[in-house]
């Protein structure tokens, strides 16, 4: 059977991969949470940090109204901020900026982890004039630029502690000056004292030090 050839030039099948709407897959395992966070208007993320490259419990929080997002490695917060990044050709379809309500609420209701890769996906949906922004199994839902770019001015503020804070990858060992205990020196060896075995006064050899032996 003949099949007709594709004649969408590359421009073509970009535009339809962005404009798809990504659908959920059926779960694999016993217990599978996917969440969908909605975003509009300016965003107050804040950033904290705990610990150093140098340790291994080192990380950085990155909380939200609804969300907290523990960063366990570089690899993960370059995920994270590139997936961010890279998603400024998809925002630039959306309005500036569109009206919200204040909420009454504040505080994450949301916890989650991160260490190394996971996948990204960025999906312009036309139909709802959303961009989505896809980290494993966390999804944000775009609905105007205001949201993306406050985000975004996070994530790059994380992109650029990371190797300050982070190691490499969780599982990474440690550098050498972490692993070995500075050198110090050897204390000198004290200078060995005159003895005098006669008379009264003689105490014994100085601990460490053997008896002089007994002719006969």
């Amino acid at each position: 059977m003949t099949t007709t050839p594709d004649r969408r030039t590359t421009q073509q099948r970009g535009t339809g991969m962005r404009n798809r709407v990504v659908q959920d897959t059926e779960p694999r395992i016993s217990q599978l949470i996917s969440a969908t966070i909605h975003l509009a208007g300016e965003q107050d993320l804040r950033v904290d940090t705990y610990g150093s490259r140098a340790q291994r419990g080192g990380h950085i929080a990155v909380a939200s109204d609804s969300l907290l997002i523990y960063l366990h490695d570089r690899k993960s917060a370059k995920v994270y901020a590139d997936a961010w990044i890279d998603a400024w050709y998809i925002a630039s379809h959306l309005p500036k900026q569109i009206a919200t309500h204040p909420r009454g609420d504040t505080g994450p209701v949301m916890m989650a982890r991160a260490n190394g890769s996971d996948d990204v996906q960025h999906v312009h949906d036309t139909a709802r004039n959303v961009a989505l922004i896809r980290i494993g199994r966390l999804t944000w839902l775009l609905h105007d630029q205001a949201a993306w770019a406050t985000a975004t001015a996070t994530w790059r503020q994380v992109a650029n502690i990371a190797p300050l804070v982070l190691a490499p990858r969780n599982t990474d060992p440690l550098g050498p000056r972490d692993r070995h205990q500075p050198h110090r020196p050897r204390p000198a060896a004290p200078e060995a004292q005159p003895l005098c075995q006669s008379g009264n006064n003689y105490a014994g050899p100085p601990p460490g030090v053997m008896a002089r032996g007994i002719d006969l």
